[in-house]
């Protein structure tokens, strides 16, 4: 028994590590992260795809994702881009916010394990 649990916490660490270097979880943690900060009101897409590129990287990752992929993959996450003259955006507002929260206790993220001072959305513990 005691080797299967060693041999499932040994496949459990590679998948975390593996799942912490994916783009998707990268575009999730930049985004908590520009949430939290609550300065920016908004966000190119192309600035979001740097900032994940780069934190994926940190960890590991080997491809760099521009940023019509990046958009199209948060679009898959349930985020939507707003289009102005100057390219794609995303509103860092309520809505974004519950999502960002959503999927990052859903992945399991380290950062959403921290409550963020003055975050309604970090006081909520369960994944709809």
């Amino acid at each position: 028994m005691f080797d299967v649990m060693r041999l499932l916490g040994t496949q459990d660490q590679d998948y975390r590590g593996q799942r912490a270097s994916a783009i998707q979880c990268s575009l999730v943690e930049v985004l908590l992260g520009l949430i939290h900060q609550g300065e920016l009101k908004d966000i190119p897409v192309h600035r979001i795809a740097d900032l994940a590129n780069t934190l994926s990287r940190s960890r590991g990752g080997r491809l760099d994702y521009g940023a019509e992929e990046a958009g199209w993959k948060l679009k898959t996450l349930g985020l939507v881009r707003h289009r102005t003259s100057s390219g794609s955006q995303f509103l860092l507002d309520g809505d974004t916010s519950r999502v960002v929260h959503r999927l990052a206790r859903l992945y399991e993220l380290p950062a959403a394990r921290e409550a963020a001072e003055n975050c309604p959305e970090c006081t909520k513990i369960t994944v709809p």
